[in-house]
């Protein structure tokens, strides 16, 4: 768990996952594989857990400082 937390908490993760959100939910992609609108919200899903981790993984390391 402290591998995940210290992982969540790297600046350089935090531009990956921007990246890989913004190539994978992007519209020219998005149309070039048929996708079902279930797997996209389940996608989208994904990613705001991811989300909420990294501000929960953030708000505990500052609460220890």
């Amino acid at each position: 768990m402290k591998r995940l937390c210290k992982l969540l908490r790297q600046q350089e993760f935090h531009v990956l996952f921007f990246a890989a959100g913004f190539v994978l939910f992007n519209w020219p992609l998005l149309t070039l594989f048929d996708l079902e609108c279930a797997f996209l919200f389940a996608a989208w899903a994904v990613f705001i857990v991811i989300l909420l981790l990294i501000g929960t993984s953030r708000l505990s390391s500052d609460s220890r400082s």
